[in-house]
């Protein structure tokens, strides 16, 4: 943690160094001592919270969200991004308001890591450094001390998670968590600094082939390079919001979107509520704001794309935005949605859900107060691979099962089960009745087999290519 007008040569060097030790000897041990593993089904559940921006008293509304959102889907690791108390707090406003809405996450016994916003330090209010180490004494054994202190700002530092069973040697998975900084001294918001994108570079180098996520509270303006256009395409389109890039309306590209990762929206309107406000264009690709020379002085985003480890980046600070898409890169830029109150919102706060799978591929939904109040279909693949986020149903109603959208190599999809071994009691779409209480489906599978016809010197021959093992045959006929 340190000022971001410095010399920083002699602490670049020192990062360096630490980040080609193994991340067990940088990450998060000095509070939250275990390391983290995916469960023996290859899982691990993350939580964000961003934007929960109260004060020394905070609304009931949010602290019933968080500790909604912690009975339902029991994360393995809650992370938050960002303006997470308001500005000008003193230091005891500023603990009232730590201690208000952590206590549901210290009663679950949750670990927790913390990175900072734009308005957490503003106007007054302690300092970053001084306001991590207070989270870190809150937390105790729960708190993950994530900080690499050489770098610009606090709550800086990476995350691993380790396949089960293991604690040492390659993890099978990192979380990035970065602070984005507060306000540019050239006028608008801020962005990570060279030393901060020079660390993901070397544990890149370091762990080439470990898949990652990103979180921090500014969203980078890459979003608006690679997933937005100033093209009316008919859609819900935004503008201005002190955005830097409020002058001109845009709107989301439609293959862009990322829809299985945006959640329970049907419309761009639902998940798109206003525009973007990253750093200026400017700021983000200054000197300042890129990479080291030795690195190619690279811009954040350049530096995922060349390292190709990067699956998703998720932000906070546009509090009513849960949109996600897809860069032609393949790599995620998403929202979650602000989980307070008291700031402007919507009336719906919320929370993201990430489900890592030790294969090095995730799912996220969005999640809101509204859809808690609702029973949900939780699906399991049951030895088949792909994604489907969970289904919310009105309690004591019905409605249709959502289309299948997983796949298993050599097996057909029969429908679906109540239980991994059971038989299939729903086909593909059929409709569900739920009662007060969330349920879980689970794929059942037949095995195929390819059928190759030949019509030896005749001709016809066509048929089905692949069929379920046990399936009755009747070859086409040939002359």
């Amino acid at each position: 943690m340190k000022l971001k007008k410095r010399l920083f040569s002699l602490a670049l060097t020192i990062a360096m160094v630490l980040s080609i030790l193994p991340l067990s000897g940088i990450g998060a041990s000095a509070s939250y001592t275990a390391k983290f593993q995916f469960d023996a089904k290859g899982k691990f559940t993350v939580m964000q919270l961003a934007d929960i921006q109260d004060n020394q008293s905070v609304e009931p509304r949010a602290i019933a969200l968080i500790t909604n959102m912690i009975a339902r889907y029991n994360p393995d690791l809650i992370v938050f991004t960002g303006d997470n108390v308001t500005g000008g707090l003193n230091s005891s406003n500023f603990q009232s308001s730590v201690n208000q809405f952590t206590q549901p996450i210290i009663n679950a016994g949750i670990p927790f890591v913390v990175t900072f916003g734009n308005h957490d330090d503003e106007s007054g209010a302690p300092s970053k450094d001084t306001q991590y180490n207070y989270y870190k004494s809150r937390g105790g054994n729960l708190f993950v001390d994530h900080d690499i202190p050489t770098l610009t700002g606090a709550g800086n530092g990476v995350v691993p998670i380790y396949p089960n069973g293991q604690t040492t040697g390659d993890p099978a998975f990192q979380v990035y968590v970065m602070d984005s900084g507060s306000y540019a001294s050239s006028g608008g918001y801020d962005c990570p600094y060279t030393d901060q994108i020079d660390y993901y570079i070397q544990n890149s180098q370091a762990y080439p082939t470990v898949p990652s996520l990103w979180f921090m509270h500014i969203i980078i303006p890459d979003v608006f390079y690679e997933t937005m256009t100033t093209t009316n395409n008919g859609t819900t389109g935004r503008s201005g919001n002190g955005s830097a890039f409020g002058s001109s309306t845009y709107y989301l590209q439609a293959d862009k979107i990322n829809w299985a990762k945006s959640g329970q929206a049907t419309t761009i309107a639902e998940m798109y509520k206003e525009l973007p406000c990253p750093a200026k264009p400017a700021t983000y690709t200054s000197t300042a704001h890129k990479s080291s020379p030795t690195y190619g002085s690279k811009t954040l985003y350049e530096s995922w794309v060349a390292y190709g480890n990067m699956l998703g980046s998720y932000y906070g600070h546009d509090h009513q935005n849960s949109f996600v898409t897809t860069t032609q890169h393949g790599i995620d830029i998403g929202f979650g949605k602000s989980a307070g109150k008291s700031s402007y919102n919507d009336n719906n706060p919320g929370a993201r859900i990430y489900e890592l799978d030790v294969n090095g591929t995730y799912s996220t939904h969005n999640v809101t107060e509204s859809d808690l109040t609702k029973a949900q279909i939780f699906f399991d693949a049951n030895g088949g691979t792909g994604e489907m986020i969970p289904q919310f149903i009105t309690k004591s109603s019905s409605a249709n099962i959502k289309a299948n959208a997983y796949t298993k190599t050599s097996s057909t999809f029969l429908g679906w089960a109540t239980s991994p071994t059971g038989n299939v009691v729903y086909a593909n779409g059929a409709n569900y009745s739920i009662g007060s209480v969330d349920a879980t489906l689970y794929a059942k599978w037949t095995a195929t087999s390819n059928i190759t016809f030949n019509a030896g010197g005749g001709t016809g021959g066509t048929g089905p290519t692949t069929m379920a093992v046990g399936a009755a045959l009747t070859a086409p006929a040939v002359t």
